[in-house]
């Protein structure tokens, strides 16, 4: 058998069928050509699948419309109708066999009316032979398509079936099926999107329902959807079966209009159901629409935070990409460049792992944002006074994405620009999508720090954040050095302490915590030499791991170099840390610690492999001294969360907020320790609601440890 065959002489053939069809084309409408000055708009109305067709009256009448033949059938009639036709178009059809491989095809055939006139109702129709041909041979799901002017108009899927399962003779008694549900899961279809369809069956009758399969079709070429589908036996006496098809927009549907029908059939007893017809709204293709939604530069590591790029200042540029678009940007890369001299990229990333490459996200829904992170150097070959950084976004398709370049004036205060922006949604319940909430790229505690006029000339403060461990086993702090550079502001502009009397430390070793502190018997470290005996007062804040020995039952600070599971000989001993600075001459001595000593993480796992989180011992006799606090993030069984979000510990964070003045709740500008840890520790509003929010239903409650609960922390 040759494959070209058929083509070849199916075509000599149809050419009489052409030729009346041309003819009926123009000449089947309800009505004459009609002269108007505006012409209405061309509709494609449907395309029906028959087994003959006569003309009556002026008009093609179907014989037996069906989308299910057999081979003792003698044609496939595929008919088309159309309203308001004019001017010069062409027309023509192609059939695919069950293989997919193009059967036949009619030529190009071509009709025009007069200058401004139109039909308005007008049909063509072309034919497939079955019986005495080759296409008797190949029994099967067929499909047939319908071209206007060069462009797919339709695509028809139907069957034939080889006669003898036609009239197969059936046994037993007849299924009586019926449609009782069809349901589509998207109220209008998208270009490129898929939708599902769900038809659920029922078997009344005395015999089970065998063979059964169920058939689609639509007059929209542009719906790719599974046109046959062979279902499982259907149990008699109210038996039921849903079948689920996904039904897909092709990448070139328009807006417009869709109808799909179900035709579902039982062979055996010849039962054919036809489902009622859905119309499904239709829309071109949604598109992305990447914008620069936010860009921040702020400073990462400085020797001197004023909230200004200086020389020698390594710098953090954030941006936000949002997708404002009705639809989805797929494999998304962002990129942020700054050629100027004297300004080197570092990475991409925050913390100590940084990167090289652009950023790249698989997706970006709609309404949704990302925001990365760029990092810099700005060194003394830089001359100018602008920073100049071009920033582009691109997606797969190339076309909806942006390139734009930010300017930000060195020695000037650092703002913010832009905003996460609600985005409209086509057909959404709402009116919108739910675009959901941004972190600051500054934090309110960051940015609101208040300056006082308190001026303590003599006080003293340690301040230590401790980020990095050497341990591989032991997690980042994530937040520590933050939490330690921000702390050392507030200690500076609102408690009034001298620059130069602030001992700030990051990523503090076991010989530095003894250098500070002293060691057992001696505490004469470096805080003991700042003091002044009986004038200074004490800060001391550490962020960062402790965790517990579990032999004695005792907390350590963990420096960078420890080894957890040997906390007892390589960490810092809280009792040793009491007992030394018990022993300085100090007026008043304040602790604040945001770590917790019961061996957990943030993450809520052991820092010690293998160990559970314990309950630690303190000896209280020091920290009951008349001049000494203790304010702590957690109890000693307890982990100190983290606040993602604020980009601080949650502890810190609240501690933070309440010196801001948040908890200065009678306003009289005054804010006692007290008042302090009730802001902290407020089961609705403070650490513990937000650590049980935030964490998983986690426990957290602050601490407070001493007889200076009614001093005064901060006059405003």
């Amino acid at each position: 058998m040759k494959t070209t065959r058929p083509v070849r002489d199916l075509q000599k053939r149809l050419l009489v069928v052409f030729f009346c069809l041309v003819t009926t084309f123009l000449a089947s409408g309800c009505s004459s050509p009609k002269n108007v000055p505006k012409i209405p708009e061309f509709r494609f109305v449907e395309t029906t699948l028959a087994k003959g067709v006569k003309e009556v009256g002026g008009r093609d009448v179907l014989l037996s419309p069906t989308q299910a033949f057999t081979t003792e059938d003698t044609k496939v009639i595929a008919h088309a109708r159309f309203e308001n036709l004019s001017g010069r178009h062409s027309v023509r059809w192609e059939w695919y066999d069950p293989r997919g491989k193009l059967y036949c095809a009619s030529k190009k055939y071509r009709f025009k009316t007069a200058r401004k006139t139109y039909v308005k109702d007008a049909a063509a129709w072309h034919q497939m032979s079955i019986k005495g041909d080759e296409a008797q041979n190949h029994p099967g799901d067929w499909l047939v398509k319908i071209y206007y002017d060069n462009a797919l108009l339709t695509s028809q899927p139907f069957r034939i079936d080889p006669v003898a399962i036609a009239q197969k003779t059936p046994k037993g008694l007849p299924p009586i099926l019926s449609i009782s549900e069809i349901s589509f899961s998207k109220p209008m279809l998208y270009a490129g999107e898929t939708a599902k369809l769900d038809v659920t069956l029922k078997n009344s009758g005395p015999g089970d329902a065998n063979d059964v399969y169920l058939e689609l079709y639509s007059n929209n070429g542009a719906l790719v959807y599974e046109s046959k589908r062979q279902l499982p036996v259907i149990a008699k006496k109210e038996g039921r079966y849903t079948v689920s098809i996904p039904v897909q927009g092709d990448v070139s549907m328009n807006a417009g209009k869709a109808s799909l029908d179900v035709l579902v059939v039982e062979p055996h007893f010849r039962v054919k159901i036809k489902g009622k017809r859905l119309i499904i709204p239709t829309r071109g293709p949604r598109s992305p629409n990447l914008i620069l939604a936010r860009f921040a530069t702020l400073e990462s590591e400085s020797s001197a935070r004023n909230r200004q790029i200086d020389i020698n200042e390594v710098i953090d540029v954030k941006v936000a990409i949002q997708n404002i678009g009705d639809g989805p940007a797929s494999d998304v890369r962002v990129n942020l460049v700054n050629t100027q001299t004297g300004v080197m990229f570092l990475g991409r990333g925050e913390g100590q792992v940084l990167s090289r490459e652009p950023a790249r996200f698989p997706s970006i829904a709609e309404g949704k944002h990302q925001i990365v992170n760029y990092r810099f150097f700005v060194n003394s070959d830089f001359s100018g006074d602008t920073l100049e950084f071009r920033v582009a976004a691109s997606e797969k398709t190339g076309s909806h994405g942006f390139s734009e370049t930010k300017r930000v004036k060195i020695n000037t205060d650092l703002q913010p620009e832009g905003y996460i922006r609600q985005v409209a949604s086509t057909g959404a319940a709402g009116g919108g999508i739910v675009v959901e909430d941004i972190p600051d790229f500054e934090v309110d505690v960051d940015v609101n720090i208040p300056q006082t006029a308190m001026r303590n000339p003599d006080a003293v403060a340690v301040i230590i954040g401790n980020r990095n461990y050497q341990n591989k086993d032991i997690p980042a702090v994530k937040y520590a050095r933050h939490d330690a550079e921000v702390m050392k502001q507030y200690v500076i502009q609102t408690l009034g302490y001298k620059e130069g009397n602030v001992i700030f430390e990051t990523d503090a070793s076991k010989a530095r915590f003894e250098a500070l502190f002293g060691i057992k018997g001696n505490p004469n470290g470096i805080l003991y030499d700042y003091v002044k005996p009986g004038k200074s007062d004490v800060l001391i804040y550490y962020s960062g791991h402790g965790a517990p020995d579990l032999k004695n039952m005792k907390g350590y600070f963990v420096p960078v170099d420890c080894d957890p599971a040997k906390v007892s000989l390589n960490g810092y001993a809280l009792d040793l840390f009491y007992e030394n600075i018990s022993k300085i001459e100090a007026r008043r001595v304040t602790v604040v610690m945001d770590a917790c000593f019961s061996g957990s993480t943030n993450t809520g796992t052991p820092l010690v492999q293998s160990a559970s989180p314990a309950l630690i011992r303190i000896d209280n006799t020091a920290v009951l001294r008349q001049n000494m606090l203790v304010l702590a993030s957690s109890q000693g069984d307890q982990v100190s969360s983290w606040y993602d979000e604020k980009h601080h510990g949650l502890y810190t964070y609240f501690f933070l907020k309440a010196m801001g003045g948040a908890a200065d709740t009678n306003k009289d500008g005054r804010l006692t320790f007290q008042e302090l840890q009730d802001f902290v520790a407020d089961r609705s509003e403070g650490v513990p609601y937000w650590a049980k929010r935030l964490h998983g239903g986690r426990t957290q409650t602050p601490t407070l440890m001493g007889q200076r609960s009614p001093d005064v922390f901060v006059n405003y």
